[in-house]
């Protein structure tokens, strides 16, 4: 018995030991066996579940609006930039009425181009020279009279014939003073309230072809930030909808990636900004580092289940994003990991 408790009582001392002692990294011991000089030790304080991300969260890209649709424009795993064109629904009907609404407004404008510009230059060669035939044929009347005006003091001719001349002299005066008028409406601008009523039609055009154009611009989806297309969830023919919204594509920026890791409440002590981290996974040949870049300010419920069922998932957890050493390894996004945090 006595040789028992001694046996123990060593295995004991040597397992409490062994918590102590700073885990080397991969290769020390083989270095300090060859004579070579080992990296200095880490202390791993924790570890926690988490999952690779990139640059910025994975974003949700859902239909702007209900329709079929027409084509998808890319593939999974392309890059795009922001704005880029990722899909289009069909919206033949939109787009006719909208070109017809675009053509209104340029009709308008046209017209009030003209209304501004006034006659044609042909328009008023015509009535300068309607009123320059006017002035002659009124010259031509004053100088009769004159003459007959003569004769009828002398009796050579009749009342009835000067009278007659003179009706001719007042016709011709009034013909002049007729084209007079037109000349200077053919030279004339438009007037106040002519403009502003083809402003105001204009301005209604506009608007209607704004809604429209606002209409057509929702048949197309577009990236709304630049990054890598994870998954394009449609395809040519299906229906999108917003009255049950599903996502069409899922993006997110991995031109740099980082872990988010799930701390649990019990060891939120151990954390700090610029934090040494190392990422391991079953599916990774090789560990990756990183550093603390942030840490929560909100604790919240467990999203990374590790399929242990000894788990607390009851527990709540705080997120710490690190980002990765951008010449490591490029695990898939997404990719469960544990992620071991270092004194």
């Amino acid at each position: 018995m006595k040789s028992i408790a001694i046996f123990l009582a060593g295995a004991l001392s040597m397992g409490v030991g062994s918590l102590f002692v700073p885990r080397l990294r991969p290769g020390a011991i083989q270095q300090a066996a060859r004579g070579e000089t080992a990296p200095p030790a880490s202390l791993v304080v924790l570890a926690a579940d988490g999952r690779i991300e990139g640059r910025s969260v994975a974003t949700e890209v859902g239909p702007p609006m209900t329709g079929v649709v027409e084509s998808v424009a890319v593939r999974e795993g392309q890059r795009v930039a922001a704005g880029a064109v990722l899909a289009s629904l069909q919206c033949v009907d939109l787009r006719d009425e909208g070109a017809a609404a675009a053509a209104a407004v340029e009709s308008l404008n046209q017209e009030r181009t003209r209304l501004l510009r006034g006659h044609r230059e042909e328009e008023r060669r015509i009535a300068e020279q309607q009123a320059a035939a006017a002035k002659a044929d009124l010259d031509e009347a004053r100088a009769r009279l004159g003459r007959m005006r003569v004769l009828v003091e002398k009796d050579d001719i009749s009342r009835l014939q000067f009278d007659e001349v003179e009706r001719q002299f007042h016709t011709a005066e009034a013909r002049r003073e007729q084209a007079l008028a037109q000349a200077a409406l053919a030279n004339a601008g438009p007037l106040p309230e002519e403009l502003a009523k083809a402003d105001e039609q204009i301005h209604a055009a506009e608007k209607h072809a704004a809604s429209f154009a606002a209409q057509v611009d929702k048949c197309t989806v577009r990236a709304p930030i630049g990054g890598t297309i994870l998954r394009a969830h449609v395809r040519a023919g299906e229906t999108a909808s917003t009255i049950f919204p599903h996502a069409l594509f899922t993006l997110a920026d991995a031109s740099r990636l980082r872990v988010r890791a799930e701390v649990d409440e019990r060891d939120i002590g151990r954390l700090r900004v610029g934090q040494p981290v190392e990422v391991a996974a079953a599916g990774l040949a090789a560990s990756l580092s990183g550093r603390v870049v942030s840490i929560s300010p909100m604790m919240g419920r467990r999203t990374v289940l590790s399929g242990d069922p000894a788990d607390k998932n009851a527990r709540d957890t705080l997120e710490v994003v690190a980002d990765l050493d951008p010449t490591g390894a490029r695990p898939a996004i997404g990719l469960r990991v544990t992620v071991k945090f270092e004194k």
